[in-house]
Order: C-alpha cells, then structure tokens, then sequence
C-alpha cells in the first residue's frame, strides 16, 4: 500500500508542475474533476466516485494529462461476494480539432492506464478509453457533464475485468 501512495503522489506533483508552466495553445481546458460512476461486465457491476485534477491539450498532443483517483465497491469477484476498489490512473485527454464547430468544446475523448487496488482480492492493472461529453456550464461557471467509459483491469491468476462505465462528471474552476 505504501508503493500506492508514493506512486500517488509522484503523479499528482508532475501533474500539478506541468499545469503551472504557461498555456501556450489557445484551446486547452483544466481543472478539478469529480463525479459519480456506475458499470456493469460479464457478470458484475460496480460503483464508485472519483476526483481528477488535469489539463487537456489540443489532438494529438498526449502530455499533459492528469491524475485520476477513483474508489467504490464492485462485486462479485473471486470468492468475494463484494470487494473494495482504489484506483490511481494517469489520463490523457484531447481536445478534437474541428473548424467552427462546438464539438470541440463539448466532447473530450480519453485513455487511461493505471493501477487498481482490490481490498480483498488484490493488484490489478486498468486501462480503458471514452468521452468526456460536458453538456452545461453552471451559473457559478463550472461544468457538468457525462462521462462514458470502458475499462479493463486485469488481475493475475484471475484474467481481465471488462467493464462500461457512465458517470455524472463536473469540472470545478475549468475552462474552455
């Protein structure tokens, strides 16, 4: 558990180093992300919540991306009827280019990589890949949205998780 939180913290402090270096293009969006996810797979489902801290850059820019922290609940796995979850990811975001149209303002593709803690059962990998599709700015100029995602973990001597994911999603102090 002590190698999570190094890796954790390793990732949240070059994430936040690269978001205060100067923006130098003129569409990229940043900020704090929460949200509210449940999923279903082959036989399972799970829910959870998650906060992100990044910054998204213009297609096919990878770097910089952010940091991803998710913890729920997703059953059965194993000999588990429920089991807990603590993910920490790296994600990169894009920002399409598309010539005077607003779906460049509205739909932010992903993919993710990273680690996955399950309480019982034990370490997995994860990487999946979606949309963040953000429908309305709020009055006090955060932004909500939803978030579609597929993802895999996979366990050693289990095999893979495959699973899709939507979530209620906002970002705190973003921006266009």
């Amino acid at each position: 558990m002590r190698m999570f939180w190094i890796f954790a913290i390793a990732m949240l402090a070059s994430t936040l180093a690269l978001q205060a270096q100067d923006n130098k293009y003129e569409n990229d969006a940043g900020g704090l992300g929460c949200g509210l996810y449940g999923s279903g797979g082959r036989g399972h489902g799970s829910a959870g919540g998650y906060v992100m801290v990044y910054e998204t850059s213009r297609f096919p820019r990878l770097w910089p991306g952010g940091v991803l922290f998710d913890a729920g609940v997703t059953g059965p796995i194993g000999d588990h009827p429920i089991d807990g979850t603590l993910s920490l990811n790296y994600q990169a975001m894009f920002h399409p280019k598309s010539k005077g149209h607003q779906i460049e303002k509205l739909v932010f593709p992903f993919v993710t990589a990273g680690y996955t803690r399950f309480v019982l059962t034990g370490n997995a990998a994860n990487y999946g890949a979606g949309v963040n599709w953000w429908i309305r700015e709020t009055p006090k100029g955060d932004i909500e949205g939803l978030r579609f995602e597929y993802r895999e973990a996979y366990i050693a001597g289990m095999g893979r998780r495959p699973e899709f994911r939507v979530s209620y999603t906002f970002m705190v102090g973003g921006e266009f």
